[in-house]
């Protein structure tokens, strides 16, 4: 979910800054992480409205916080983890529908700032 969804946003907020996107912004945005392409948007997201900036802000922060829990659970030992995941999956379920949402938010956000249905947001729906 977050290589995909950190590679449209990425792309979507050079898209919303210039206008387009060429070669060499996706050629940047290849060579970043996932995590370091949201943390680009976040800092550089081109957003007028000030309650919306704020919002998306707290979101790619939260996005970030829920990723790197994530990636600390999955480098430990597999039996572990196994054994965490059986034991509580209900909110493992929970937990990703709740960053799944937040990606949502976060993409609604950023891709109205251009204007209700402009451009790449609107393409990106389709």
């Amino acid at each position: 979910m977050i290589t995909c969804y950190s590679a449209i946003m990425y792309l979507l907020a050079r898209h919303i800054r210039s206008g387009t996107v060429t070669p060499a912004d996706v050629q940047t945005m290849v060579a970043l992480t996932p995590s370091e392409r949201l943390e680009r948007v976040a800092v550089g997201a081109a957003i007028p409205d000030e309650r919306g900036a704020e919002q998306f802000t707290s979101l790619m922060a939260d996005v970030l916080k829920d990723y790197s829990a994530f990636l600390e659970f999955s480098h430990r030992n597999k039996t572990e983890i196994g054994a965490e995941f059986d034991e509580n999956f209900p909110v493992w379920r929970v937990n990703s529908y709740d960053f799944g949402r937040k990606f949502a938010e976060a993409l609604t956000i950023l891709g109205q700032s251009g204007g209700p249905l402009d451009g790449l947001y609107r393409i990106i729906l389709i």
